[in-house]
């Protein structure tokens, strides 16, 4: 409550109303370590305060500082949250070209991540061509293969107990017992050059708020 009350307005106020660009960098960084004690909506207030910051102002500590609480965003709120709120916001960054190659390359691995986790929740993948992959569901405690054997069961016995499916049919035969089998179709592992999974530590990015490499 006191975080949220006392600290957190003026870190807002030091991010949007720096005397110098160093204030403004500190303030974002601040946010981005406070997302872990906020609720949805300080985040989204949090949103809010960078979307204006970058408005003004994408200088590369900006852009990464931002990139840094979109990380903390994604960790502490997940998937759902990160695509509905995060990826409007980091979207239209990543044609700023105040970013050099390797800070563009942390923007695309962050979003592509979280595309491919998108996937994965969706059970869909896309090939390189744009046809879809669909991973068939698995069904646990054997309920696929239980479901399977009522449907067999009552196909069998309703077969058994009418005298005209017979005549018309001939005589029936019955199916082998591995006859019904599961399928799964495969989903080519992710291309992307980290594992899956795994968030982008954004930590690394801290030598690059050195004024000096990034101006």
């Amino acid at each position: 409550m006191l975080v949220r009350q006392a600290i957190l307005p003026r870190v807002h106020g030091l991010a949007l109303k720096p005397t110098v660009a160093a204030v403004r960098v500190n303030a974002l960084l601040s946010l981005s370590d406070l997302v872990s004690t906020l609720d949805k909506h300080a985040v989204l207030d949090v949103l809010q305060t960078v979307q204006c910051c970058t408005a003004v102002d994408r200088s590369p500590p900006t852009l990464m500082c931002t990139l840094g609480i979109a990380n903390s965003i994604l960790k502490q709120y997940g998937i759902e949250f990160a695509a509905e709120h995060v990826l409007p916001l980091l979207t239209p960054l990543l044609i700023a070209q105040q970013l050099n190659v390797q800070q563009f390359a942390m923007y695309m691995l962050f979003v592509k991540d979280i595309l491919r986790k998108i996937e994965e929740k969706r059970g869909v993948t896309l090939t390189e061509s744009g046809m879809p992959i669909v991973k068939t569901p698995s069904f646990s405690d054997g309920l696929q293969s239980e479901a399977l054997k009522k449907a067999s069961g009552t196909v069998s016995s309703a077969a058994k107990g009418s005298p005209s499916w017979d005549e018309d049919w001939g005589p029936t035969t019955k199916a082998p017992a591995n006859s019904f089998q599961h399928s799964t179709i495969p989903i080519p592992s992710s291309t992307l050059p980290y594992p899956n999974n795994q968030s982008i530590e954004v930590s690394s990015m801290q030598p690059l708020l050195d004024f000096g490499q990034l101006n």
